[in-house]
């Protein structure tokens, strides 16, 4: 008994130390812009803050990174999620599924050009503190998590 345990002390020792060396961050090129891995977008909530160099006051554009590369969002009119991809240094949501609320045109205006931007793919840059989707017109994000 005691021996099956040691065993199993041990296989759950190395299988430990296998998922933590699993989870470190990639840094490909220390002075990249990216601090995170290739295939990974830090999970948070962010919004939109900028529309180019345009301050944007009252935004309900936001979007919500999860786990498992899952993205909720909010386009100002509806609501939608979706799975992520990164591709050499583009994002994009694939899979995406969405509510069909009336906006106005405004809105759906925004709505259209936030989606297109993810479907067909966007380089973006990211930090702790701000989400970058470099895309026409580029989207400037803030984090709403308490890391501002």
């Amino acid at each position: 008994m005691k021996n099956n345990l040691s065993t199993l002390a041990i296989v759950l020792g190395l299988s430990g130390s296998a998922i933590l060396s699993g989870c470190t961050m990639v840094w490909d090129d220390p002075n990249s812009l990216n601090p995170f891995s290739e295939k990974t977008l830090p999970q948070g909530h962010w919004q939109l803050s900028h529309i180019d160099e345009v301050k944007q006051r009252s935004s309900e554009m936001r979007l919500q990174l999860v786990e498992d590369n899952q993205i909720m969002g909010h386009t100002g009119c509806n609501r939608f999620f979706g799975k992520t991809r990164i591709e050499d240094n583009q994002l994009y949501v694939e899979q995406i599924g969405m509510t069909k609320m009336l906006c106005s045109d405004e809105l759906d205006k925004q709505e259209r050009m936030l989606l297109n931007m993810l479907e067909i793919g966007v380089p973006f840059t990211v930090s702790d503190k701000a989400l970058i989707l470099n895309g026409k017109p580029v989207l400037h994000f803030k984090r709403l998590d308490g890391l501002e």
